[in-house]
């Protein structure tokens, strides 16, 4: 993947890295100083015999366990109640928790494939590796990042200036509060953020092949896969869907091969579930920015009409406004609106996976700050008062605050579409008539 980023890089590969990476080493300077401070304060990062509602590395664990089980012949069982045994067996894990707790198996079988190299590896250090891992994927969007702001500031005049915004967006990036949280709750988010990120870069470098390869593993995520395709689809990237056709069914041919047949039907089970996984236990309200959210945060009696009357509508609209008013996906707000789009739409959407729009708005910010700017102040604040507005306000404020996001690039769309036309009649009738 770093390989196919580095292809995307318009200029000579020493002078974008003496020039444009010239604060790579404190960049990861502030990497280790992360990664040191999470191994000694992170509670989810100090092992112990013992914890109690959240367990050593939290989510990760649950890819842990389906790595282990995959390596050790389990796999058959992977959507059974093994695997809610296996996370409580301190032999299995190494530490005991709160019993009552535990991580159901809601992902395909092909996501548990790509983490069974974790599974050769003792728990402990294996969620040491992860939070590497996870920093390592936040290093690499950064470079993708670079590379398209890049192709925005190519003036060599403001070199200066454009350093010194890069440190602002470096800054930016790691302190985004759905970023921080997701590395601390081990989740998945610097991935998706990272596979994005490198896509996007290697689209807007004209090389929509190799972005439809790298958007393809993606497909291991479902819930963030579906909508960018159909998008592509309508501005017919050809190229980009090739890639992505390959990659996706590369990873799901190799795992109907080597996964046993009795996992697909547990999968399937699960996969039927997936609307209305706001119904199990442990759903968060307050974390969650799907349209859904606006329906289950209503009374158990009006949520049936809620998903009606209030959902499906904005569904439709969220849809129409993406597929058609989103411009050509060589500009950051194309990705922006398909990205947000797909945080209303998905089933299953916690604001830790916010971050991969970080990658769109650091582009945009390039472009114009005036407008990333209070996109990213609106998204960060939502995300550290969600809870406390929804149990005030009883409104889920992420899912709104999404749907004025992709409102408000519409209408920038259009806008920008209809000042083009006129701009092209203006020009055509200032040219005289012979």
């Amino acid at each position: 993947m770093i390989a196919l980023l580095l292809s995307s890089i318009r200029t000579d590969h020493k002078m974008f890295l003496s020039k444009q990476f010239q604060d790579t080493k404190a960049a990861l300077l502030v990497l280790v100083v992360i990664f040191g401070a999470y191994l000694c304060f992170a509670p989810n990062y100090r092992w112990s015999s013992s914890f109690d509602e959240t367990p050593y590395a939290a989510d990760f664990l649950q890819e842990w366990v389906g790595a282990r089980m995959i390596l050790s012949g389990e796999a058959g069982q992977l959507y059974s109640q093994r695997f809610v045994l296996n996370q409580h067996d301190s032999n299995y894990v190494g530490f005991t928790w709160n019993p009552e707790e535990y991580f159901p198996a809601v992902y395909p079988p092909a996501h548990y494939m790509l983490f069974s190299p974790f599974g050769l590896i003792s728990y402990q250090w294996a969620g040491i590796v992860w939070l590497f891992c996870q920093l390592l994927f936040v290093y690499v969007t950064w470079i993708a990042a670079k590379s398209l702001m890049e192709r925005v500031c190519t003036s060599q005049d403001d070199s200066s200036q454009n350093s010194s915004h890069g440190r602002a967006l470096w800054l930016a990036l790691i302190l985004f509060p759905a970023l921080l949280f997701s590395i601390t709750v081990g989740q998945k988010s610097t991935l998706w953020m990272m596979t994005i990120a490198v896509a996007m870069s290697l689209t807007a470098g004209g090389k929509d092949f190799r972005g439809g390869v790298v958007f393809g593993l993606l497909s291991i995520k479902p819930t963030l896969f579906f909508l960018v395709p159909l998008v592509m689809l309508k501005h017919r990237r050809w190229q980009f869907l090739g890639g992505c056709v390959l990659s996706a069914s590369t990873i799901w041919g190799l795992t109907l091969v080597l996964m046993p047949w009795s996992v697909w039907s547990g999968f399937v089970d699960v996969a039927r579930g997936a609307g209305s996984f706001a119904e199990n236990n442990g759903y968060r309200a307050d974390w969650s920015c799907n349209l859904l959210t606006l329906a289950y945060s209503m009374s158990a009696d009006l949520i049936a009409w809620g998903k009606i009357a209030i959902c499906l509508p904005l569904g439709i609209y969220i849809l129409y406004s993406v597929l058609m008013q989103t411009p050509s996906f060589d500009k950051p707000t194309s990705w922006l609106m398909a990205l947000a789009g797909t945080a209303l739409l998905s089933p299953h959407f916690y604001y830790y996976d916010l971050c991969i729009l970080l990658p769109a708005l650091i582009w945009l910010w390039a472009m114009r700050s005036q407008e990333a700017t209070p996109v990213y102040v609106l998204l960060a604040v939502c995300c550290t008062v969600s809870a406390g507005v929804l149990e005030i306000l009883e409104i889920p404020i992420l899912p709104i605050a999404l749907i004025g996001l992709v409102s408000s690039l519409a209408l920038r769309s259009k806008l920008d579409g209809l000042l083009q036309q006129s701009s092209v009649r203006i020009e055509k009738s200032a040219i005289p008539s012979h």
